[in-house]
């Protein structure tokens, strides 16, 4: 049966009892007796459970919850990435923006660690991706690094890194810096621009240099 019904044999008087016969759903680990009055009325508030061996009604604890109504009389834990710090609570809190949980049945969830980030009801925190990075706890984003930096690890806590000399980067949330191509060089650590091709006279035959060679004199082209 989906719902209670009279059952002459098992209910001879019509009360209904939950667990006299299979006819809905009780709350075994509570109620194994079946003594709590099927279909009727939800006996506890919400928030609350119901124990048989007090014969009254008991408030969830923190980290747990209970919503109103049906025959389920037990508190359930918070999932992952909710919380609740509360007792005789219908329901749990999602965890805020840079915080996160990754067990049920807590009370508090707690802040990503430097290098990590959460948007919130989160129950892991993700990594900073690569050209990015996060010293503070607790926060929501990453911050890019700016043209002329790097940053090649994912989860970094700590600041991107100059670009070095003979190499270059144009755009921003990177995670290499460019070489110099050959004819070129630059001379700067931290260049957000292109590199600087030789002048007349000089010559470079390598990528990612810092300077240029002189020619000899004989091999200038006039």
């Amino acid at each position: 049966m989906d719902s209670c019904a009279d059952d002459a044999e098992n209910d001879a008087d019509s009360d209904d009892v939950c667990g006299d016969v299979d006819c809905c759903p009780y709350d075994a680990e509570n109620d194994p007796d079946g003594d709590l009055l099927c279909g009727t009325h939800d006996p506890c508030d919400a928030g609350f459970r119901y124990v048989v061996a007090l014969a009254s009604c008991v408030e969830c604890d923190a980290g747990q919850y209970r919503g109103a109504g049906g025959n389920d009389y037990s508190c359930h834990a918070c999932n992952e990435g909710e919380f609740q710090n509360q007792t005789a609570q219908s329901d749990c809190v999602d965890c805020a923006a840079g915080l996160f949980q990754a067990q049920t049945n807590q009370s508090a969830c707690g802040p990503c660690l430097a290098g990590q980030y959460s948007t919130g009801a989160a129950s892991v925190c993700t990594l900073c991706e690569r050209g990015r990075f996060q010293t503070g706890e607790a926060t929501t984003v990453c911050v890019a690094c700016d043209p002329g930096e790097f940053q090649a690890d994912r989860g970094s806590d700590s600041s991107c890194t100059l670009c070095a000399e003979g190499e270059f980067q144009t755009d921003a949330d990177q995670s290499e810096c460019e070489p110099c191509a050959e004819g070129q060089y630059q001379q700067d650590t931290g260049s957000d621009s292109s590199c600087v091709e030789c002048s007349r006279g000089q010559f470079q035959n390598e990528t990612g240099a810092s300077q240029c060679r002189e020619c000899a004199l004989s091999l200038i082209h006039i």
